[in-house]
């Protein structure tokens, strides 16, 4: 190259496609008046997609993340388009999170159960039955063991439990 030359100069650098879910036209309108569970509904209605799978989990905090649940969400192949993953925590009540699902409509529910959620789970499922009749409840993890008969009340309303760890 000849001394004192300028480059050629280059177009800017093109945007990464716009991820829908962060789309300043699919997110709800912000504001004190929302709260993060009328949030997670606006987007639902908004989005108007059916998730006729659903993947719940409740954590102990919003710092946690439930490894189960993602390792299912991303064995679900096929029916991964159908399926979708809530996170809760502890210090959403039973009631929030049975009205969060509900909003959705699934037709399938798969949620585990750990020793810090149970007791949770137990208050959440009766709203549920409740509040959708016909949904599947699958119940999985720690909690549920193969060995015993049902003894933790959430289990007998349940339609299929998956004992162990995974």
């Amino acid at each position: 190259p000849a001394t004192g030359s300028t480059p050629p100069a280059s177009s800017p650098p093109t945007p990464p496609p716009a991820n829908p879910s962060t789309s300043p036209a699919l997110s709800p309108p912000t504001g004190p008046t929302l709260s993060p569970l009328e949030h997670w509904i606006l987007n639902i209605e908004i989005l108007s997609i059916e998730f006729p799978i659903l993947l719940a989990a409740i954590n102990a905090r919003h710092s946690h993340t439930s490894l189960g649940a993602r390792c299912l969400l991303a064995n679900m192949d096929d029916l991964r388009p159908q399926t979708l993953l809530l996170e809760f925590t502890l210090q959403q009540s039973a009631s929030d999170i049975a009205t969060a699902i509900a909003a959705i409509n699934p037709r399938i529910l798969g949620l585990g159960v750990y020793i810090w959620n149970a007791s949770r789970v137990a208050e959440l499922l009766p709203l549920l039955r409740q509040q959708l009749p016909h949904l599947i409840i699958i119940l999985g993890g720690p909690e549920i063991q193969k060995e015993q008969p049902p003894c933790r009340p959430f289990e007998s309303l349940a339609d299929f439990l998956l004992p162990g760890e995974g």
